[in-house]
């Protein structure tokens, strides 16, 4: 990430592509909002991700990580690939979780 503050850019490298953003909204440790300025990732020609909000939520007993993704379809007709996309999303905040959940494993 190059910036702390609104206006600063990210990028994220995958196995197979990467994703360029742009921070909308950055009010640490609570929110971060970004829009998504490009990809390369594959398959995402039929869905695109538009933006990402990440709202952290600590208590006692840890830390709760909402993440809502905006997507635009290219896919007709949408309701047959609705479910598709859900499931294409939701794949998306797995790996995100997932990798989250095994770095701060690591720093135990």
């Amino acid at each position: 990430m190059k910036g702390t503050s609104v206006g600063s850019k990210r990028i994220c490298y995958f196995d197979q592509g990467s994703i360029e953003e742009t921070v909308l909204e950055w009010d640490p440790p609570r929110t971060m909002r970004l829009a998504i300025d490009r990809t390369n990732m594959p398959g995402r020609h039929w869905l695109e991700f538009n933006g990402a909000e990440y709202d952290l939520h600590g208590d006692a007993t840890g830390t709760t990580i909402t993440r809502v993704t905006t997507i635009r379809s290219n896919l007709r007709p949408a309701w047959y690939w609705a479910r598709f996309e859900v499931w294409g999303v939701a794949s998306e905040h797995e790996y995100l979780f997932s990798d989250l959940a095994q770095r701060f494993s690591e720093r135990k």
